[in-house]
């Protein structure tokens, strides 16, 4: 199987586990006594399907039906060979960065306030990591002479981001594909939810550019770890020698296809949940508790708070959690969009310690 050219330089050193290439020969077998299992566990005797090509098909349908709903006007122009499923997208970031950074050489570029994760496992293996801050009023935009300034091996960019909920502007992310050497990675764990279609339109255009997508979030399958990478097949070929296999279970897999083969049901879920975030933001603005709600597309509603620390506490004792971002970002939380009872609750709360605008 080829090795991408910017991969680290131990890979030339190694093989492909065996599993993988025996699929990859076209060797089919009748009886596999190669495996060491007992036959008479049951169900989950042979293990996960490795390949899970079957899976890749049913979701490019998938996402083909959503696109077709969605925005009519953009192909989908998705292969199985651009499609690598993983352990939720964290197994996405932690094999990317195995694979092409060479820990105590290289360099990852973050902005901020964004998901830690990327930080959080590039200093893990030993990386140098850059961030560059966002920009603009919904901090939506951000310096691209900054980032290429940093020369990244890879630069990790979450739109729509966490913790903002705010669209990163797409002009930027194609500019930053033409002018670094190194992988623009996009995390998409919320583009379900937001006003523009994602950016596997120009995954063709641009080989550098990587998407990570997750069935945690829009699919409401976070029990099962599951996320996928979308790239060049020659950059899927690559992160195979890397990723541990058989992380993705029989049961897993058996759910998510089962989902996948009728998308309308979740679908319509994803506008309930729009609705539902901008009724909430405008309730949330009229109360003078509440500085700002940034813009959102997402799940969530990012929500500065006055008197921060009383307020946090007060919530906390009428048995209401929100996330504290206020480490990323002053005086802030993470609001999730949930069910409208759960919504009254929260305003019940805060109007408690608001007064009318």
């Amino acid at each position: 199987m080829p090795l991408h050219p910017q991969a680290r330089k131990i890979y030339n050193e190694l093989y492909l586990p065996g599993p993988v290439q025996k699929e990859l020969n076209n060797i089919r077998f009748k009886i596999d006594l190669s495996n060491s299992t007992n036959p008479y566990g049951g169900q989950f005797t042979e293990y996960p399907d490795l390949i899970q090509l079957s899976m890749r098909e049913l979701y490019i349908k998938s996402l083909t039906h959503i696109n077709s709903k969605l925005y009519p006007d953009i192909p989908t122009n998705l292969k199985p060979e651009q499609i690598l499923f993983t352990v939720g997208s964290i197994e996405g970031i932690d094999l990317l960065l195995r694979t092409f950074c060479e820990p105590g050489k290289d360099t990852i570029c973050t902005l901020t306030p964004s998901f830690p994760a990327y930080a959080h496992w590039g200093k893990i293996h030993g990386l140098n990591v850059s961030q560059v801050p966002l920009e603009g009023e919904n901090l939506d935009s951000f310096d691209i002479g900054a980032v290429v300034k940093t020369n990244p091996k890879m630069i990790f960019l979450c739109s729509p981001n966490n913790p903002t909920g705010s669209l990163l502007k797409m002009d930027l992310i194609k500019d930053l594909c033409r002018k670094i050497s190194g992988f623009v990675v996009i995390d998409e764990a919320y583009i379900e939810f937001a006003r523009q279609p994602s950016h596997m339109q120009f995954l063709e255009k641009y080989k550098n550019l990587i998407i990570l997508r997750t069935f945690s979030k829009a699919w409401g399958m976070a029990g099962l770890r599951c996320g996928s990478i979308l790239a060049d097949p020659l950059i899927i070929s690559t992160l195979r020698y890397t990723q541990i296999p058989f992380g993705i279970s029989t049961p897993s897999q058996e759910q998510i296809k089962k989902r996948l083969f009728n998308p309308q049901k979740i679908m319509n879920s994803w506008d309930k949940i729009k609705k539902q975030r901008d009724s909430l933001s405008k309730k949330l603005s009229s109360l003078s508790i509440v500085g700002k709600v940034f813009k959102s597309d997402s799940n969530f509603l990012c929500v500065t708070l006055n008197s921060f620390p009383d307020t946090l506490k007060f919530l906390k004792d009428q048995g209401i959690y929100v996330a504290d971002c206020s480490a990323s970002l002053s005086s802030t939380v993470k609001i999730s969009i949930s069910k409208p009872d759960h919504h009254k609750a929260l305003l019940h709360a805060l109007s408690q310690r608001s007064y009318s605008k």
